[in-house]
């Protein structure tokens, strides 16, 4: 009972892992509340469009990679499980869990869907990618990136030197900043759907031969505010890759934290990679998302 019952703890962590797609909202904005901060001065406006140049210009195409994780659940309560990362960039994505050698559960994403299931729980969760999209504005593409620690243009782009008129940008140390110190830097995107309030900072080190890198993302969607955190560049094929995330949110007043490591050390990128849809065993409950934030309220 103690397995089952951690079991269906981590399909909820790993709702919320991949944004809490399911935050409907009926709000009227996009980016309204976020403060996107007017810079004046020709040379902090230089400063921070090198900076998301070098941001973007040191991420790379990449197909396909298969590594090694360790997901963790820290608040309210404590609780480990290692697994494997499967991703085919724009196509699908899986992750598989296991904890004692048995596999408790698999998060599976393609352009279609989003499933989480657990046969020890005998129970799942499905939701359509459209609604994700649509709810909290990420897809498929975005969910990738974000597990990299990659910036990314909501709504399923790559972000490039070419996108950049797709955020905001400001400094969030300006009048504070020495001369010896990193530009932190607030990129706000533009038009997200409505209901959805999104930014995400990066730093640019005060060394000039170092790329900026990303340090963390803040979504809102509805009453439910997820901020992600991403420590531990790595360089890869893809470019610069946060190796630890960490994400936190507040249940109507109750912490949850969550985190995910990637050893990249261990990963395979390119070549092949298959990833299956989950199969559902015909006696599991399907748990709706009024379920997951119970859980995640009661964990």
């Amino acid at each position: 009972m103690k397995l089952k019952n951690t079991c269906t703890a981590i399909i909820a962590a790993a709702v919320m892992l991949l944004g809490l797609s399911a935050c409907h909202s009926n709000k009227p904005s996009g980016t309204e509340g976020y403060g996107n901060e007017k810079n004046t001065g020709s040379n902090t406006e230089r400063n921070i469009e090198k900076a998301y140049t070098s941001l973007t210009e040191a991420y790379k195409p990449w197909s396909e990679v298969r590594m090694p994780i360790k997901m963790s659940l820290s608040e309210p309560r404590r609780l480990s499980v290692s697994g494997t990362l499967n991703m085919q960039y724009g196509k699908a994505l899986s992750i598989t869990l296991k904890a004692l050698f048995f596999e408790i559960a698999t998060v599976y994403a393609d352009n279609d869907s989003l499933i989480v299931v657990s046969k020890i729980a005998d129970a799942y969760y499905k939701e359509s990618l459209e609604s994700l999209r649509r709810y909290s504005g990420l897809d498929l593409r975005d969910m990738q990136s974000l597990l990299l620690g990659q910036l990314f243009v909501p709504g399923g782009s790559r972000a490039t030197a070419g996108e950049r008129r797709k955020f905001e940008l400001s400094d969030l140390n300006a009048g504070e900043k020495t001369e010896t110190s990193d530009l932190l830097m607030k990129l706000t995107p533009r038009n997200l759907p409505a209901g959805v309030n999104a930014y995400f900072t990066a730093v640019q080190p005060l060394a000039a031969s170092e790329p900026a890198l990303l340090r963390s993302l803040e979504l809102q969607a509805n009453t439910t505010t997820v901020a992600f955190s991403f420590y531990d560049a790595a360089s890869t094929p893809a470019g610069p890759s946060s190796s630890e995330m960490e994400i936190s949110a507040a249940l109507k007043e109750r912490k949850f934290k969550a985190g995910l490591i990637l050893n990249y050390d261990r990963a395979a990128w390119g070549g092949k990679t298959e990833i299956q849809k989950p199969s559902v065993p015909r006696s599991a409950r399907r748990l709706t998302f009024a379920q997951i934030y119970k859980l995640l309220q009661n964990i």
